[in-house]
């Protein structure tokens, strides 16, 4: 099985599955889990 990476691990603790978020906590979640930098 492939390793997870620390940030990817991080990200999944914030998710909640049995939740049904709506759009704006949806949308924050999103952002506060983004572990892709770019320039």
């Amino acid at each position: 099985m492939a390793k997870r990476s620390k940030k990817y691990l991080d990200a999944l603790k914030l998710v909640d599955r049995s939740k049904r978020y709506t759009l704006t906590e949806a949308v924050e979640l999103a952002k506060k889990t983004s572990f892709v930098k770019f320039d």
